[in-house]
């Protein structure tokens, strides 16, 4: 990817639409965005880029917070600042989530973009998405850190794709033993990787199985092991 220490402002311009992931740029004194491509707006959840364009993240703030929490626009606000004193790249990984609840693991980085008498006109921001390195349960470590149980279970299985094959969303041993089940073939070694008794293992399954479409497991299986499916071990 993309990362160097500064940039022209018309290279800024010209990358944006053409960029595979999240890219946009700010002007560093009204921290203003300027431009945008869809995959910024679609990390919002707006389609519309009026409604970013000319805006700040504190506005986006206003929509994004449930989202993202107390303090993450102010973060952002924080790292356009160390850019635009420092007149360096920032280039860092960190953790966020998108406007319809999903986590994403990004690399993230932050370009001055600098005129020609030295002064920081813009930011340039773009990321890479991460999240396909981590595993289902790094993952669902990352749900239950940003949501409460309920909802970090109801978002992860979102997340994997598993929502239409449920009528009652599972526990979180429940979940952990379906996670287990994904990777290991067979109750004992299910067990020993979740460190519990056979006897736990078929009781939780028991309980899944009344909680899945025509209670068949095997659906579930055959789609998260797929190469269609996200995050495949």
């Amino acid at each position: 990817m993309l990362d160097q220490n500064s940039m022209s402002e018309h290279l800024a311009f010209q990358l944006i639409p053409v960029l595979k992931d999240i890219a946009h740029f700010k002007d560093a004194t009204t921290k203003q965005y300027l431009s945008c491509n869809k995959h910024t707006l679609a990390s919002f959840g707006v389609q519309d880029e009026r409604k970013v364009i000319g805006h700040t993240v504190q506005d986006i703030d206003s929509v994004m917070l449930p989202h993202w929490g107390d303090g993450y626009a102010s973060g952002v606000d924080h790292l356009d600042d160390l850019v635009k004193v420092r007149k360096e790249t920032v280039n860092r990984n960190e953790v966020t989530v998108t406007s319809d609840g999903q986590i994403r693991l990004q690399n993230l980085i932050k370009i001055p973009v600098i005129g020609f008498n030295k002064t920081v006109l813009g930011i340039f921001t773009f990321t890479q998405n991460l999240t396909h390195t981590l595993d289902r349960d790094e993952l669902y470590k990352l749900y239950k850190n940003r949501y409460n149980k309920d909802l970090a279970i109801v978002h992860f299985i979102r997340h994997l794709g598993l929502s239409k094959f449920f009528t009652i969303m599972p526990t979180n041993a429940e979940l952990r033993v379906l996670l287990a089940s994904i990777i290991q073939d067979n109750y004992k070694s299910i067990a020993n990787y979740l460190q519990c008794s056979t006897k736990t293992v078929d009781m939780h399954l028991s309980n899944l199985r009344s909680k899945i479409v025509n209670g068949d497991m095997s659906q579930i299986l055959v789609h998260a092991r797929s190469s269609n499916s996200p995050l495949v071990s």
